[in-house]
């Protein structure tokens, strides 16, 4: 019986006076794992567009907020490593003129602290996701994003919000995560 390789033709040879080279299907197949790496990062990148746009529908008095976050280094038992990344939401405002949900309001007052913990809820689930979409793979740099309704609000008035679109608005200066070219 002869085994086969899973590999099939994608297979590195060592040649004579060259080393280590790639067969011409390996040189293939890496092409094909890093144009699907940046098709996985755009789709996170519009999974995020839309969780935010998502935060501002659900929440008609939210005008705007910033998101901080801090990547640290853990370890685990085994003696591994991951990356946590603790966050904290500041700098809450609201939409003028729009009445702030009773749970939040303390004697006609905001109680901020309620309010910050409320909305961290909300992106807790993503954040992980917005932190990867918006640095290098394996950064461990702070964060620090204010997102603001405004600058997606044509987009929540007019139905389904394409989260890539969202995207593109609330982070203008990652347009390459999500488009292939840039606008001159």
């Amino acid at each position: 019986m002869k085994m086969e390789s899973i590999a099939g033709n994608a297979k590195w040879r060592v040649e004579q006076g060259y080393g280590l080279r790639p067969t011409p299907e390996v040189m293939a197949l890496n092409d094909e794992f890093f144009a699907i790496k940046a098709r996985i990062r755009a789709a996170d990148a519009a999974l995020v567009g839309a969780s935010i746009a998502k935060v501002f529908i659900e929440n008609p008095w939210l005008k705007r907020f910033t998101i901080k976050s801090d990547p640290t280094q853990e370890y685990d038992d085994s003696g591994g490593s991951y990356r946590c990344i603790n966050a904290n939401v500041t700098d809450i405002s609201v939409v003028p003129g729009a009445t702030l949900p009773e749970e939040f309001a303390e004697d006609g007052d905001s109680d901020s602290s309620r309010l910050e913990d409320w909305l961290l809820e909300q992106v807790e689930d993503f954040n992980g996701q917005i932190y990867d979409v918006l640095n290098e793979e394996g950064s461990y740099e702070d964060q620090k994003i204010e997102l603001d309704r405004a600058s997606i609000q044509d987009l929540i008035g007019r139905g389904d919000v394409d989260g890539c679109d969202a995207f593109m608005r609330l982070f203008p200066d990652h347009l390459s995560v999500v488009v292939t070219e840039q606008p001159a």
